[in-house]
């Protein structure tokens, strides 16, 4: 029974979540669940071998077998494929447990949505056909915080293309399991608004300085030339005056030579 189960876990892990041929389709993961619609298409491996004991497959999915939650629906496809589309929400863990049909692929801790998928998954194997094409859109309650190649991430989604990264590398997934926390918000507006009043001080401080510096202290670089400094006129150099040359002498013996006086 136990056996029977597994392998029951492993297929649905694998239809609901990029496994077969083609997977086209949606998951959106919520704070208590994930909503599944998701159309999976391979090749009939009753084509190939009885059912018996063989592995479980796609077929399966839309087969004998109900995982609480989910709807199945036969689709068409071509000749020797079997299409399936799957419907229905899955409850997530509560955060830390194990009481969910989707326990080691999709895990909830500190906040934070896991998903993983090995790539063993994707590639040929007991369950599952190799995956040769994928269109997949994966959606969570808050932001991507890293996902693995073969995905694009905006904001919260991923949208899964690539089929070959997926195989060589596997899926996984962190999100975080709801919107930005406002408590980060508000320390940021603190951080910024403490940030601010302590430049604003800082430059009050700084005025405060350079204005009761002494005249013996340096003038500080935010120092300011005073107001009425400015408006005064530059200062005019004037000469000093000089006293008045004395008149010349009328006296015609001022200018004579001591020799020439009469005896």
């Amino acid at each position: 029974m136990v056996q029977r189960r597994t392998k029951v876990v492993a297929a649905v892990a694998g239809a609901l979540l990029l496994t077969g041929c083609t997977l086209d389709g949606t998951v959106t993961f919520h704070r208590e669940n994930v909503e599944v619609d998701v159309v999976v298409q391979h090749r009939d491996p009753r084509a190939r071998q009885p059912r018996g004991d063989a592995p479980i497959s796609a077929v399966d999915v839309c087969g004998d077998w109900s995982v609480g939650g989910l709807s199945k629906e036969q689709r068409p496809a071509p000749t020797g494929e079997v299409a399936c589309r799957l419907t229905g929400s899955v409850a997530l863990p509560v955060d830390g447990s194990e009481a969910s049909e989707l326990n080691g692929m999709i895990n909830r801790t500190n906040g934070s949505i896991f998903v993983t998928m090995p790539s063993a998954w994707f590639a040929s194997g007991s369950y599952t056909e190799k995956l040769t094409a994928i269109d997949l859109t994966l959606r969570f309650p808050g932001p991507v915080v890293a996902s693995s190649s073969g995905g694009q991430v905006l904001g919260a989604t991923v949208r899964v293309t690539d089929p070959a990264a997926i195989t060589r590398t596997g899926l996984w997934v962190t999100a975080r399991d709801g919107p930005f926390d406002p408590m980060f918000l508000a320390l940021g507006l603190m951080l910024l608004v403490g940030g601010s009043a302590g430049a604003a001080a800082m430059w009050l401080h700084l005025r405060r300085a350079a204005r009761s510096a002494g005249p013996d202290e340096p003038e500080h670089f935010l120092a300011r030339v005073p107001e009425d400094a400015a408006d005064e006129p530059p200062a005019v150099r004037r000469e000093r005056p000089h006293p008045p040359r004395p008149a010349p002498s009328e006296d015609p013996t001022v200018w004579s030579h001591g020799d020439d006086e009469p005896d």
